[in-house]
Parts: C-alpha cells; sequence; structure tokens
C-alpha cells in the first residue's frame, strides 16, 4: 500500500527495534486530525515486525495484533503513535511511521 499525504504537515520517522523482543514505542508526536499512522516494515528487514497496544502483546506473533513482513503497511487510527509498542524478530529492524490523509 502507498498513498502520497495530502498533509500541510508531512511526517516520517524511522524507528529502530535495536535489540529483538525489547518493544519500543516511535514518537508521540501529535496526529493531525483526518490523518493515519501507517506502520511499514523497512524494505531492507529479514524479519518480522510486531505491532501491538501493549509491551507484552509485541513480544510474539501469538499475541501481536499485527505481524508486517518486509515492506508490508499497517495503518491505525491513534492519535497517540506512542501507544502502539514495535518490535521485531531480529535485532536491527526498522519500522517506517508516516501520517496519512484519509
Amino acid at each position: 500500500m502507498s498513498r502520497m499525504t495530502n498533509s500541510n504537515n508531512p511526517y516520517a520517522e524511522i524507528v529502530t527495534v535495536t535489540v529483538a523482543g525489547t518493544p519500543v514505542t516511535p514518537t508521540s508526536a501529535k496526529v493531525p486530525d483526518g490523518e493515519t499512522v501507517c506502520f511499514r516494515a523497512h524494505p531492507d528487514n529479514t524479519g518480522y515486525i510486531y505491532l501491538a497496544d501493549t509491551s507484552a502483546n509485541a513480544l510474539s506473533s501469538s499475541t501481536a495484533h499485527t505481524r508486517l513482513s518486509n515492506d508490508q503497511v499497517e495503518a491505525y487510527q491513534v492519535k497517540d503513535p506512542s501507544k502502539v509498542y514495535v518490535n521485531s524478530s531480529v535485532s536491527g529492524e526498522k519500522v517506517i511511521v508516516t501520517f496519512t490523509r484519509n
């Protein structure tokens, strides 16, 4: 999935999970009204990215809400991206966080 943003303030951030099994949270930047937060597994990743609502749920594929392989995207309607926990199956994997106009 790819979309161009019509936002007045385009936003992109690359989040790295330095150590697999140690969930991290992306930015707490305010999401503008009418925009969605997109999480895209970096195209160079070799493992999986896990997304969940808690650190505990992000620890495995059986408890994570979403599992992304490289270049896959998942969009969430959240106002605070730091409430989404990001984990990976391989240390050093990355996820790209963007805001997209609906």
